[in-house]
């Protein structure tokens, strides 16, 4: 069965790291948004190609802070429905 409080603890890390990895990209590549645009572009492809929901949310919630804006309603709905698929995929 899946274990709500390890889902609210992992979520929390990912959105600690994110943060952290936009912050970085934001150091390295100066405000060169097309750049760190590029950069988050590939590793979601290539989350993608290898069939990693988490690591293509992962990246999204990276984009989301180098953008520096919210995401979506729409957005939102799709992560959500994204979430409570992998909870039933993965456990």
């Amino acid at each position: 069965m899946f274990d709500e409080t390890d889902f609210m603890e992992s979520s929390e890390w990912m959105m600690r790291t994110a943060q952290e990895a936009s912050d970085f990209l934001r150091e390295r590549y100066r405000g060169d948004h097309e750049r760190m645009t590029l950069v988050v572009g590939r590793f979601v492809a290539r989350a993608l190609l290898e069939n990693k929901s988490d690591e293509v949310l992962f990246w999204g919630c990276v984009h989301s802070r180098v953008r520096r804006k919210p995401l979506g309603a729409t957005t939102k709905r799709e992560l959500e429905t994204l979430l409570n698929e992998q909870r039933y995929l993965v456990h």
